[in-house]
């Protein structure tokens, strides 16, 4: 019986591994050197998604998700001092529709929220999809290299767009060469920022854990509508509500659809209606803050500086509002007294000082009956 001996070619099996070694090593430094590259900061209210993703793993119970209504309507901090919530915002300034489901996936990634709150106000106030270069970027380039971020540009660039400076958006921002002696750039590329439970340190605008400060108050008129018929959402946009509504249902998490109260006019109410009906018949919760207006006790002359968005006056009653519905509702824990979350009630002083300067500069704006309005509130 004749035995065949494999021959084995060592140098083969070297040359391969140098080969195979220098990829990794390659794909390795290109992915660090693409997220040295990107911008250190997008505008306001867009990079809170790169922020929330530095979060500690498993260390927040509320996630809320959504675009700029978010950040300006729900206050983490408030949230944590008078109920002892602990909740984040990751929003996107102008999040568009396609990209809410990828940033929903995103944020699961990294916690284990016991509630989870997305807003759909995207959906009903832009009747529109969301295409615009800025927009897309907001999310794609403050996702990390991953499959998720894959499937969202696949998914979420429309075909008459190239994709490949969205998979490798060196190409877009390969001329900030700055940023390689700018160490906050080097530490976001090697996650050292990872681990904070607390992210944004008050400044001119932003407040903490993805809620952003803006100093003006606008009356704005507020219409009251009981008609319950409804508006599709276009060709364009529905699909990926429908696709949102099917993912969520398969999460083993509580899940909670919200529209902010706003001054919305007759079509987006009736699109919101819509998104209501489908949400239902789907088990899903849904929260619509214009039922609430009165209740929530928002004041159209001091509580907004648009008719989308709320100041920090009515950012607070909203939050105070909300917070109580998921206390009544849901089994959150206070973490008040939890020894892993001091940071919160240190982090808390420093908002409040900053809440009661911004509050000072708004009421400085007003006429004097408001101001008198606002004392007698107070």
């Amino acid at each position: 019986m004749r035995v065949f001996k494999m021959k084995i070619d060592v140098k083969m099996i070297r040359n391969t591994c140098k080969v195979l070694a220098f990829i990794i090593i390659f794909v390795y430094i290109f992915i660090k050197v693409s997220y040295v590259l990107r911008p250190e900061q997008f505008p306001v209210g867009s990079n809170t998604i790169r922020e929330y993703l530095k979060l500690s793993p498993n260390s927040i119970d509320v996630v809320y998700v959504g675009a700029s209504r978010v950040n300006k309507f729900f206050t983490p901090m408030e949230a944590y001092k008078r109920y002892g919530l602990v909740s984040a915002n990751c929003t996107g300034s102008g999040l568009p529709q396609q990209f809410t489901k990828f940033v929903t996936q995103e944020v699961l990634k990294s916690q284990s929220p016991k509630l989870l709150l997305i807003s759909l106000d995207i959906f009903s106030t832009t009747a529109s999809l969301r295409d615009e270069d800025s927009y897309i970027r907001y999310v794609t380039d403050s996702f990390p290299y991953s499959f998720e971020r894959l499937q969202a540009i696949r998914n979420g660039i429309p075909n008459k767009k190239s994709t490949l400076s969205y998979h490798f958006d060196i190409a877009k921002y390969h001329t900030n060469v700055g940023n390689l002696f700018n160490k906050n750039c080097w530490r976001y590329a090697f996650g050292l920022d990872i681990g904070r439970y607390i992210y944004h340190d008050t400044d001119e605008v932003s407040g903490l854990n993805g809620y952003f400060f803006v100093k003006m108050a606008s009356s704005i008129e507020y219409p009251y509508y009981d008609d319950i018929s409804e508006l599709p959402l276009l060709d364009s946009v529905n699909p990926y509500y429908l696709d949102l509504v099917k993912y969520v249902k398969g999460l083993d998490i509580n899940i909670i659809f919200t529209i902010s109260p706003h001054g919305r006019d007759e079509l987006e109410h009736k699109r919101i209606n819509y998104m209501r009906h489908i949400a239902t018949e789907n088990g899903i919760i849904f929260l619509n803050g214009n039922d609430f207006f009165d209740e929530i006790g928002l004041d159209s002359q001091i509580d907004f500086y648009d008719r989308n968005h709320t100041n920090i006056f009515g950012a607070v009653k909203y939050t105070e509002w909300l917070c109580s519905y998921l206390k009544n509702h849901y089994d959150i824990p206070d973490r008040r007294d939890d020894y892993r979350y001091a940071d919160w009630n240190l982090a808390y002083e420093t908002w409040e000082k900053k809440v009661i300067e911004i509050k000072t500069e708004i009421i400085k704006q007003m006429p004097e009956e408001l101001q008198l309005k606002i004392q007698g509130q107070m």
